[in-house]
Formats: C-alpha cells, sequence, structure tokens
C-alpha cells in the first residue's frame, strides 16, 4: 500500500470515528432529554396525590391521630375504626417520615397512586411503609398504609405487630364466652364457623371439633365465672414459625376463677383483618393441669399452703 493509501485510510477512520461519536451523544441526548422529561411527567402526575399523602404522615408523626384519619378514604374508616387505626399506628412509635423522590415514583394508575418510603420510630429505627391514595369523589384521600410482610391486605393501617396485653386479654376473653355459649347451646357449629380461622378449618372438620369438646357439653362445666375476671398470661409466643412462614401467635396462660383455675392455650393465625385462632386447648377446672410454675402462682395468690395440688398423679 502507497504511502498516499495509507494516509486515505487514516482520514476515513478518523471520519468514521467522529461519526460514531457523535452518534452516540445523540442517542445519549435524546435518551436524557426523553428521561428528563419522563421525570418531569412523573413528578407532575403525582404532584396532586403526593400531597394529602404527605399531610397524612405529618399529623401521624405528630400523634395528631384524628386529623389524620379524617384524611383517609370511604374504604379505609369501612375496613378500620378510628379506634383500631390508632391502635395500629401507635404500634409503630412514629416519628417521623421520608417518602421516595419523585424521581423513583411511577405514574398514577387511573384513580389509585402509591407511594413508597420509611417511618422512623422513636429508637430511630426504619420501617419500609407503602402508601396507597384513592380518588374519591375527585379528590386524593389516603386508601392504606401497610409495613413490611403485609401485602394485598386491602384499606386501612396495617403492621406486623404483637398486640398488647390488653388486646390479648380482649382476645381470649371473646373467644372463650364464645366458646361457653356452644357448650351452652350443646352445638360448637357457631363458635367453629365464626371464631377458628380458616386454616384450621381446611385441618379439621367440625363434627371432630365438636367431639373434641364433648366432654364440656356432657359434663356440663360451667366456666362462666372467667367473664369477671383477666387470664394470668405466661408464655405468649411470638410468631412462632411455621413452615408455611404465615403469622402465628401462641397465648398460654389460665383464669383464676373459683373454685379451680382454667387453663388454655391459644394459638392465633392473622387472617385479615384480626387474629383468629388456629388452635385452641381449653382444660377443665383443675389446677393439676396447670403448668408448675402456672400452678405454684395460682396457690400463692390463694393463700394455700398444700403444695401437693399442684402434683397431683
Amino acid at each position: 500500500m502507497s504511502m498516499r493509501d495509507e494516509l486515505v485510510l487514516e482520514s476515513l477512520i478518523r471520519d468514521m470515528k467522529k461519526y460514531i461519536l457523535r452518534v452516540i451523544i445523540g442517542v445519549f441526548m435524546l435518551f436524557s432529554a426523553c428521561f428528563g422529561g419522563l421525570m418531569m411527567w412523573v413528578a407532575a402526575d403525582t404532584a396532586d396525590s403526593v400531597e394529602p399523602a404527605e399531610r397524612f404522615l405529618d399529623h401521624l408523626s405528630l400523634r395528631e391521630y384524628h386529623d389524620a384519619y379524617a384524611l383517609t378514604s370511604a374504604l379505609f374508616r369501612a375496613e378500620q375504626t378510628e379506634e383500631r387505626f390508632v391502635e395500629v399506628v401507635e404500634t409503630v412509635l412514629f416519628s417521623d417520615y421520608e417518602l421516595q423522590h419523585w424521581r423513583n415514583r411511577t405514574l398514577e394508575r387511573g384513580d389509585v397512586a402509591r407511594f413508597r418510603g420509611t417511618i422512623v420510630d422513636d429508637f430511630g429505627i426504619n420501617v419500609p411503609i407503602a402508601l396507597d391514595v384513592a380518588r374519591e369523589a375527585g379528590e386524593w384521600k389516603v386508601l392504606s398504609m401497610t409495613g413490611p410482610v403485609r401485602r394485598g391486605l386491602g384499606p386501612g393501617a396495617w403492621f406486623r405487630s404483637i398486640p398488647t396485653k390488653p388486646e390479648i386479654q380482649r382476645m381470649v376473653k371473646a373467644d372463650l364466652m364464645a366458646f361457653i355459649q356452644g357448650v351452652d347451646d350443646k352445638d360448637l357449629t357457631a363458635f367453629y364457623d365464626n371464631n377458628m380461622a380458616a386454616s384450621f378449618q381446611i385441618r379439621i372438620h367440625v363434627t371432630t371439633f365438636q367431639r373434641a369438646y364433648q366432654h364440656f357439653i356432657d359434663k356440663e362445666i360451667d366456666i362462666s365465672a372467667l367473664e369477671d375476671v383477666d387470664a394470668v398470661l405466661d408464655g405468649v409466643r411470638e410468631f412462632e414459625p411455621d413452615p408455611e412462614l404465615v403469622e402465628l401467635l401462641v397465648v398460654e396462660g389460665y383464669y383464676p376463677i373459683e373454685p379451680l383455675p382454667v387453663h388454655f392455650v391459644f394459638r392465633y393465625w392473622w387472617q385479615h383483618p384480626e387474629w383468629k385462632l388456629d388452635g385452641i386447648l381449653v382444660d377443665e377446672p383443675d389446677p393439676g393441669l396447670l403448668t408448675p410454675s402456672q400452678c405454684m402462682m395460682w396457690l400463692v395468690a390463694e393463700d394455700a399452703e398444700d403444695i401437693s395440688r399442684c402434683f397431683e398423679e
């Protein structure tokens, strides 16, 4: 190849490199313009819907629960009362929040928009949240706020948390009073249908359940006195592991009624929007059916001196 040919080839290569570079720059500029335009579109699209979401979170951070609840949709309020709403958000100890920057948001889907972010509790722990707002009568309202592991639950505020002791007391007593009503009616079908979780009903048929507690009916065992006393709780186990990774809560304790205490073990399963019984053990009134530590506590409370009552064969 002659010197002249080599110079021509070098010139062509330089021109080709310049052309490719211009194309790359052009594509990049076009992409940047489109991306910037898309981001501006997202920002404009979510401007109206994010405002009530931020006001809602502002009220929560200031513990202004009534004002926050007033910003919720009719569906939210139909699913969750204000009292229940306050119970849920107080378990999080809400102190601050941060929503995702508008660059990371998605476009509104018709009359619904979703925002993700974090709330900060009083211990400085960040809790991820998803907050949905919906257009209701032309106005954006909060539809739901959910914490981690709580997906697809519908309207309301829902966070994975252990019920408070007063709530556990209420749950246990309500279930036991329903059980007592079934014993009085000599038919536990209504209790089975209304109080037992779907997970339990899948495993155990109502006739099997009825047979398991037929002795309460046959012996006409009366434990209705527990309505007037609180349970002595022992060993509330948080989210007991389960092969299917569902949320479980095991509550054990006894009711110190006269003349003899009643031992129970309840296994609760989260069946939105409440805890329902996944397993139940209610013993006949008998101190010998308490655990040794429970029985000793009962004897102390009764000022009884004969500890053999707790260890009868």
